[in-house]
């Protein structure tokens, strides 16, 4: 049977060790109702080279700075400061 993990759910999947995220990797006051609020990381960005163009460019750490706009259809490639580790049972939504 699926469920969405929300409130004290959710915050009791978090504290498990491993089962969402590595140990050490997330913090308690991210959690937003059924969701997390994930941080980017200033490592491992490719973005558009300007919201809606077709060519893309690696980002620096210089440059998480400035905030990254994608446009309809755009995509990017990031990476958070929290690190994965979902348990078989826990899927994701991210967006």
């Amino acid at each position: 049977m699926a469920g969405l993990l929300s409130g004290s759910e959710l915050q009791q999947a978090l504290e498990e060790p491993g089962r969402i995220f590595r140990v050490g990797s997330w913090e308690p006051g991210r959690i937003r109702g059924a969701g997390y609020s994930v941080r980017l990381a200033s490592d491992l960005l490719v973005v558009p080279e300007a919201p809606g163009e077709s060519r893309y460019r690696a980002v620096g750490p210089q440059d998480t700075k400035n905030s990254i706009r994608l446009m309809p259809g755009d995509s990017a490639l990031i990476s958070t400061i929290e690190r994965f580790s979902f348990d078989l049972d826990i899927s994701a939504t991210i967006f």
